[in-house]
């Protein structure tokens, strides 16, 4: 007996409320059933709020919410996820640790501790 649309989305909707919001949302992150197609099993997903734009992103979709939706919706066969183009969040990977000087200005500091230095020997 094949399902409606319908039936599918509703448990699509059941799977993430029950096994993915808490997970997502412990990072700073929102994901929302977009589409699904029922011919190709595609579903998409809307990433949000700090999982949107962010770099581990395609992490979370494919080991993830691909995985749990494949084995409680036997209808979904593959998840593509959507950035958010509204989102105002920072990604949650989207960071540089180094809050440093630039190597231009480094090296530019090192030429003037070296001159520096010389005219000090003088």
């Amino acid at each position: 007996m094949d399902r409606t649309k319908e039936q599918i989305l509703h448990d699509i909707e059941s799977v993430i409320e029950k096994y993915i919001k808490s997970q997502v949302e412990s990072h700073g992150g929102q994901v929302e059933a977009k589409e699904f197609d029922v011919d190709t099993g595609k579903l998409t997903m809307l990433m949000k709020g700090a999982c949107s734009g962010c770099a581990g992103s395609t992490a979370t979709l494919q080991k993830g919410i691909e995985s749990t939706m494949k084995h409680y919706v036997p209808e979904v066969k593959q998840v593509v996820g959507e950035d958010d183009p509204n989102s105002t969040t920072k990604p949650y990977y989207d960071y540089n640790p180094w809050d440093g000087p630039t190597q231009d200005d480094m090296l530019d500091e090192l030429d003037r501790l070296s001159t520096e230095n010389n005219n000090n020997e003088n």
